[in-house]
């Protein structure tokens, strides 16, 4: 008899523990359910409210513009007061453009030349040039680098120029003043990193992964 009745009891036990088990769940799942989620915001259309915007200040010949939305670039024949990360720039033969971010940059970029804005957060500023020539002189504080190709170039200080050889596997980076920092995976994919002063230029062979400094 005493064993029934201690076999009773610890079903009831049981029991109890399972139904307030299930309560419990049912209560927090309902609460769940009734707790807004969060909310997120992305435009195709627009940069994030956070990133600084640039403009063409000056431009002449064939320019071409990408927004964020288009395939392809669209002519354009004069300034733009705003440009935007996520857009592009593209000169043809004879097109020439100067892209400023007040305080932070100043990009001239030559004929037959293409200039993606890539980022542009206050914290990190990056383009992109796979072609042609371009001149980029650091103006701020914020960081400011170029990946070109498998090339990732950071810009410490002063003006550089860059190069992209389109006959050649050739990525020519001249240090006009300052200092610049850059970065690359040799053949063996082990990260290599090399510092250019003021009056150097370095040479970059995009298939055998090497570099040559050409100027002391």
């Amino acid at each position: 008899m005493k064993n029934i009745l201690i076999f009773v009891a610890y079903f009831l036990l049981g029991a109890f523990l399972i139904f307030s088990f299930r309560k419990f769940t049912q209560t927090m799942s309902s609460q769940q359910l009734k707790s807004p989620l969060p909310s997120f915001s992305f435009s195709l259309t627009d940069a994030p409210n956070e990133s600084l915007k640039g403009e063409i200040v000056s431009l002449s010949g064939n320019v071409g513009w990408q927004s964020r939305t288009a395939t392809i670039p669209a002519q354009i024949t004069g300034p733009m007061p705003i440009i935007q990360q996520g857009e592009e720039i593209k000169t043809l033969d004879s097109g020439v453009a100067e892209l400023v971010f007040l305080s932070n940059a100043d990009i001239t970029i030559n004929p037959k030349t293409e200039v993606d804005v890539v980022q542009t957060l206050p914290t990190n500023i990056l383009f992109g040039q796979n072609s042609g020539i371009a001149d980029y002189k650091k103006l701020g504080t914020v960081p400011l680098s170029v990946r070109s190709q498998n090339l990732l170039v950071k810009i410490n200080q002063g003006e550089i120029t860059i190069s992209v050889s389109q006959k050649q596997p050739y990525i020519t980076v001249d240090v006009i003043n300052g200092s610049a920092t850059v970065g690359y995976n040799d053949i063996n994919f082990v990260t290599q990193i090399l510092d250019i002063t003021s009056g150097k230029s370095l040479l970059f062979n995009t298939e055998s992964k090497k570099v040559k400094i050409l100027k002391d």
